[in-house]
């Protein structure tokens, strides 16, 4: 049984496979070829069960082995990808003067996503897709830069202060740079400690430690 049709996304045959199709069912020395269902092909099969093969270990299509491990660098550099979207998000988010631009954000997006297609982040495609997805990512990395220069650079917060933020969900301690001096800091999880999102109401706000929202009624 052959599966056929155009591509591999589930399109069906063309014109020109149903022609070729017709040309060779009746050629001398191929094999004959008809047009059937899975349910018709597999009641012919189970009249000849004894000359069937048995299959043993993982049912798993063969050209797509070692698809957590293969081409390591292309996995590598999409889950920094996501990490450093993550940080420059959050930095947005916090960026009242609007210094990242949104039209970067959603290109370097583009990029991440675009080379977790199927057969880009798994490794299981030709040799030059993942050197085209290489250069996606070196693009990248020089836009990230771009932006986070910018915003460190004019929108960092009050002058002669630093502030260390932690953007994710886990605890981290590492060594960071501080007013020119390496220093070895911790910092707990962004949303850890007190409970910052206890909302306070009254008649036409809603409000916490971090954010306020005030309903306007109309005249």
């Amino acid at each position: 049984m052959l599966l056929f049709g155009y591509g591999d996304g589930g399109g069906g045959p063309t014109p020109e496979m149903i022609e070729r199709l017709s040309r060779l069912s009746a050629v001398k020395g191929l094999p004959r070829i008809t047009c059937s269902t899975p349910n018709k092909f597999f009641s012919v099969v189970e009249k000849s069960d004894k000359m069937l093969c048995e299959w043993w270990g993982e049912l798993y299509f063969e050209l797509h082995r070692g698809t957590y491990t293969s081409h390591a660098k292309l996995k590598e550099m999409n889950r920094k990808c996501e990490f450093l979207m993550t940080d420059l998000e959050f930095l947005s988010a916090h960026d009242k003067n609007d210094i990242i631009s949104c039209a970067s954000i959603e290109e370097m997006w583009k990029i991440v996503l675009f080379n977790q297609f199927h057969d880009i982040l798994p490794g299981s495609s030709i040799q030059k897709v993942f050197e085209d997805a290489i250069e996606d990512y070196d693009r990248f990395l020089v836009m990230w830069e771009a932006e986070y220069t910018k915003f460190h650079q004019l929108g960092s917060g009050v002058e002669g202060e630093d502030c260390v933020i932690n953007p994710y969900n886990w605890s981290r301690k590492q060594v960071v740079e501080l007013g020119g001096t390496k220093e070895l800091i911790s910092v707990a999880a962004l949303y850890a400690g007190p409970p910052l999102w206890s909302l306070r109401w009254t008649r036409l706000t809603c409000s916490n430690s971090r954010m306020a929202s005030v309903f306007v009624t109309a005249s």
